[in-house]
């Protein structure tokens, strides 16, 4: 999956998930042969893709502060199309019964444009008094072209003794993207009386070439040691190289084809990584019990050169070892039930864009800073699950668990200006927690038609933020100048330790509980079903006593009808949703939805050809909503969905496939999987 690159939906969310509407269609062809007296087995494939999603966002962000509250409200359109074709291959070869190869190519091509507007105003919410900090618009265009190749190869090799193995794989990628883009922004602040006394202006034009290679191998040896016992001992080199060149030209408003070079909004910058992978494994292993221990050791080597405003940076050089422990327990307990646990632990570094002192202020009200100071974090996950099938009376239980502790995790300091700009640095900060269950319970009510179904789901977590006051806000000026983007680390983070100014830390809890209860009605032309279900969302911050009430619901009651008459051929399907809302902002349209869909159906032809008539939300009432608990802040979004329509539909069935031929190289599964290209416009606008 992935897409095949087009512009990236709005920052904050826009585009993401089942949001807006989204027009595609793709077309293929598959092949697929058995060669050498079925010792080599070759296919190929082609894909076409072609999507457009458009996106209608209104959104309410309260962010939490000390001494006030900060309201953004937005109301902007996203409209992104991207295009791609996809050609890859598949040889296995099997050279004898100890001696196999697999090798899959793939090629990958395609471009994008994406168009996106925004209107937008931030308020001080001061104890019930509103104070208005900034309003503003802007519209973004961009269209780019992306090519990917890449490359997977497997050798196994049996080495005589039963289960003694040797496996050597290795991957190669290369891309190269294209982005010309225009960013058109205007920010009004300084409200006094009835006029705004500030305006920034800023109108872009940005060509940006990024490409990047990569080559991974890895060698894996098994040895049997008896009595159900296996160690196995791997090695794997990864080396990868990106780089990325960015020019930014202010264009003048009066001539558009009059563009002067702005050298500190305009960068180039080279990476490389080489890491080192050695690694053990022990298992032991029974008929209904398997245990494994292992354990990892990752050097890695960082390299990073930046040239901004006609100037070489200082460049980047950093080593440093994590580690990877790892376990795993299955346990078989009888003929019913069975119950797996995993833990995985990993010392993980900084991410280069983090570390890297260069400041992204292509948003003149979300700049963000990288913090060369940050120290590596380490994670512990737990996850696991417990299934019970009875089969005889088809009873069923599923539980699962998981959860996650971070040592020195890397979270974010936000400070304000006066004009209401947010500016935001990565610290190492406390260690958060999360955790979660989820339960699903099938039971028939005895040898009648009926069945129950309750799926319910719990969630914990726990993290820390921090804060900037106004000493902060007053200070800034004193090491970031915003006419060229420069920001003085070293004097910024001097007078951060001599306590010039302090951040506040501010630490999130959150719940979240789903509960839903089901009952089923079958028999052998009937179906009908009755469910409630409810999402609670609560979160409590430090830094604010008025941010706890942030609790919200999210309820429904469905019904569905499921009823075939078999001698026609005939069948008729409906379900109805009552949706309604608890707790959300009143700036927002959360009123209560009715929901109806139906479907009937037709077969013809001795039942090969299936006529159908669907009709989706036909009282023209469905609308997406979500809500986000983060750091500081409560965000609430409203998107538009496809509404009301109708699809007539005819499928004819004329023969069998081999599914186990029919995916090529990757999968067809979710789409044409074509490279990213670049994202989008600049996040955190929205």
């Amino acid at each position: 999956g992935g897409g095949f690159g087009g512009g990236r939906g709005m920052g904050g969310g826009w585009g993401g998930g089942n949001n807006g509407i989204t027009t595609s269609w793709m077309g293929g062809v598959n092949g697929a042969w058995t060669l050498f007296d079925n010792k080599m087995d070759l296919s190929g494939n082609y894909l076409y893709n072609n999507t457009q999603k458009l996106v209608e966002e209104q959104s309410s962000r309260t962010t939490y502060l000390q001494d006030y509250d900060q309201i953004y409200n937005s109301d902007g359109v996203n409209d992104t199309r991207s295009w791609g074709h996809r050609v890859g291959a598949r040889l296995e070869h099997k050279f004898s019964e100890n001696t196999s190869i697999i090798f899959q190519p793939q090629i990958n091509f395609g471009g994008g444009n994406y168009i996106q507007t925004s209107d937008y105003n931030t308020d001080y919410d001061r104890n019930g008094t509103i104070e208005k900090i900034n309003k503003g618009n802007s519209a973004n265009t961009g269209d780019n072209r992306n090519f990917n190749a890449s490359g997977f190869a497997l050798l196994r090799q049996r080495l005589g003794k039963p289960g003694r193995t040797l496996t050597v794989m290795g991957r190669f990628s290369f891309s190269d993207n294209k982005l010309n883009s225009r960013n058109l922004s205007n920010v009004y602040s300084a409200f006094s009386g009835d006029d705004w006394g500030n305006l920034q202006v800023t109108n872009q034009a940005i060509d940006q070439t990024s490409n990047s290679h990569s080559l991974f191998g890895r060698v894996t040896y098994t040895e049997p040691l008896g009595e159900g016992f296996f160690v196995e001992a791997n090695y794997g080199f990864n080396w990868s190289r990106s780089s990325s060149e960015k020019n930014t030209y202010n264009v003048d408003p009066d001539d558009e084809t009059k563009k002067e070079y702005d050298p500190f909004y305009s960068n180039s910058v080279v990476n490389d990584s080489k890491r080192h992978d050695i690694g053990a494994n022990v298992l032991y292993q029974t008929e209904k019990f398997r245990a494994q221990l292992g354990f990892s050791a990752q050097p890695t080597k960082t390299h990073n050169e930046t040239y901004r405003a006609g100037q070489k940076l200082d460049p980047y050089d950093d080593t440093r070892w994590r580690f990877a422990p790892t376990g795993m327990l299955w346990w078989e307990m009888g003929e019913n039930a069975n119950m797996r646990v995993f833990y995985r632990g990993s010392s993980n570094q900084p991410s280069v864009s983090q570390l890297i002192p260069v400041p992204d202020n292509t948003n003149p009200l979300r700049i963000s800073f990288g913090n060369p100071y940050l120290a590596p974090y380490f994670n512990h996950g737990l996850n696991g699950d417990y299934r019970f099938n009875n089969k005889k009376t088809f009873a069923s239980l599923n539980v699962r668990f998981n959860g996650s502790y971070v040592q020195d995790p890397i979270t974010t300091a936000t400070w304000y200006g006066s004009n209401g700009a947010a500016y935001s640095m990565p610290f190492n900060g406390h260690d958060s927690f999360n955790a979660g269950v989820n339960l699903f319970a099938n039971i028939p009510i005895g040898r009648s038609n009926f069945t129950i179904s309750n799926m319910a789901r719990g969630n914990y977590s726990t993290s820390a933020s921090y804060v900037g006051g106004s000493d902060v806000t007053s200070l800034i000026g004193n090491y970031y100048d915003a006419a060229t983007g420069d920001m003085d680390y070293a004097g910024f983070m001097a007078a951060y330790n001599d306590g010039a100014f302090k951040f506040d830390e501010n630490v999130i809890r959150t719940v979240t509980a789903v509960e839903r209860l089901r009952v089923i009605y079958r028999n052998d032309a009937l179906e009908l079903s009755l469910s409630g279900r409810t999402r609670m969302n609560k979160s409590w911050y430090t830094i604010n006593e008025n941010a706890d009430n942030t609790m919200t619901f999210n309820n429904q009651v469905r019904a569905t009808v499921n009823w075939t008459w078999d001698e026609p051929g005939i069948t008729f399907k409906s379900d109805y949703n009552f949706n309604w809302y608890n707790g959300y902002s009143s700036e927002l349209n959360y009123t209560p939805e009715h929901i109806l869909n139906a479907e009937i159906q037709k077969t013809l032809l001795k039942r090969t050809m299936t006529i159908a008539l669907k009709g989706y939300d036909i009282l023209g009432q469905a609308k997406n909503l979500s809500v986000t608990d983060s750091d500081n802040y409560h965000s609430e979004v409203v998107n538009n969905t496809l509404g009301r329509y109708i699809i007539l539909s005819v499928t004819w069935r004329f023969g069998n496939f081999d599914r186990s031929k029919m995916r090529g190289p990757g999968g067809m599964r979710g789409g044409a999987g074509g490279p990213r290209g670049f994202a989008g416009p600049p996040p955190g606008r929205f």
